[in-house]
């Protein structure tokens, strides 16, 4: 079977769509998100970049991610749709062939959640991560629906920009794939998708594709732009953690020092999280918030008792389900993504200074 140009998939899902100028050339565009404001700790003072941290109670709510401020990694430009041409398909190795309008989908029962999204190019304890509620109607039902054939393994996704990827028919039978039309109780916007993106647990957001036309059940997998350049064909999500209280550039005043952050495990779920305040010499266990499903982030904190005014380095590894630890140091900003995201623990180097 050959690969399917990304003309013709884009032929899959509608016949007259908007589609990105210069699709020929794949030009990325990718905005990392601002590190989340923690809900329960104050913005900084106008004027001063320090964060005051006050007696605040553990655990902390669970963050959820402005739209705003979500990470984009796009292939051209963000298209436009329109929702009059707009349509999904889902063909291929199929007894019956579907196609639906945006208000047939919309039309459907609606299902809420919440998933996290991030990226396989997330260095450690970096920003390409976010966590929201969506909103869309359930894949697996259309799916039962169409009749998937037996001897199917892969389904093909692609969407107006003409990215598409390949994923097991397994991860697009999942009780929780989702085809979203809502972030945070609103429309996707355009950079995220609009109107509709996939939503699949336990994968990096590169098996996730946005402005979703074209679902094509194959008995063989399609290499899509990020395959071909070497990039996971699998991405699973790897464990990992990272430290979003307090940060390098912002001195903490004398007291103790609430440590916060967020743990990601994919499928397999976070069981704990252990910080370090010595640079690796001894662990503590945190505090943790869980999210709904295992393969939401977890968000963990920690009371650092009064320290004395000084540097300190702090490391943060989390523990999944299945008892597999996080091991080793970050050795590169890039270099430890490549090819299948990072598992490296996370470092920061915090200054404690006099009130």
């Amino acid at each position: 079977m050959r690969a399917l140009t990304r003309r013709e998939f884009i032929a899959l899902g509608a016949t007259a769509l908007v589609v990105a100028a210069g699709g020929g050339v794949m030009r990325v565009r990718l905005q990392p998100a601002p590190t989340p404001n923690a809900p329960s700790l104050p913005s900084p003072t106008p004027g001063s970049s320090a964060f005051k941290y006050p007696a605040t109670s553990l655990p902390l709510p669970l963050w959820i991610t402005a739209p705003e401020d979500l990470y984009t990694v796009q292939y051209d430009q963000p298209p436009s749709v329109s929702l009059t041409s707009w349509s999904l398909t889902i063909h291929g190795m199929v007894r019956n062939s579907l196609r639906l309008t945006f208000d047939e989908l919309r039309a459907l029962p609606a299902e809420s959640r919440m998933h996290t999204l991030e990226c396989i190019g997330n260095p450690a304890g970096g920003s390409l991560i976010g966590n929201l509620e969506w909103r869309g109607a359930a894949l697996r039902d259309l799916l039962i629906r169409a009749g998937v054939e037996p001897q199917a393994k892969y389904a093909t996704l692609g969407g107006v920009d003409e990215y598409f990827t390949s994923v097991p028919v397994e991860r697009v039978m999942h009780e929780r794939a989702l085809l979203a039309y809502e972030m945070n109780g609103q429309p996707l916007p355009t950079q995220h998708g609009f109107p509709v993106r996939i939503l699949l647990p336990g994968v990096y957001g590169q098996k996730q594709p946005k402005w979703l036309t074209g679902i094509k059940l194959t008995d063989t997998e399609d290499l899509g732009p990020w395959e071909k350049k070497g990039w996971s064909r699998e991405a699973t999500i790897q464990l990992n953690s990272g430290i979003k209280f307090p940060t390098e550039a912002n001195p903490v005043p004398r007291g103790d020092v609430l440590i916060v952050g967020v743990a990601h495990a994919g499928e397999a779920g976070v069981h704990a999280v252990e910080i370090s305040t010595d640079g690796g010499a001894t662990w503590h266990d945190t505090i943790l918030t869980r999210g709904p499903s295992p393969e939401v982030w977890t968000q963990w904190g920690y009371r650092f008792e009064n320290p004395a005014p000084g540097r300190y380095t702090l490391l943060v590894r989390a523990i999944d389900r299945q008892g597999n630890s996080q091991a080793h140091l970050a050795g590169g900003i890039l270099g430890e993504v490549f090819p299948h995201g990072t598992s490296a623990i996370h470092s920061v180097v915090i200054q404690v200074r006099e009130t």
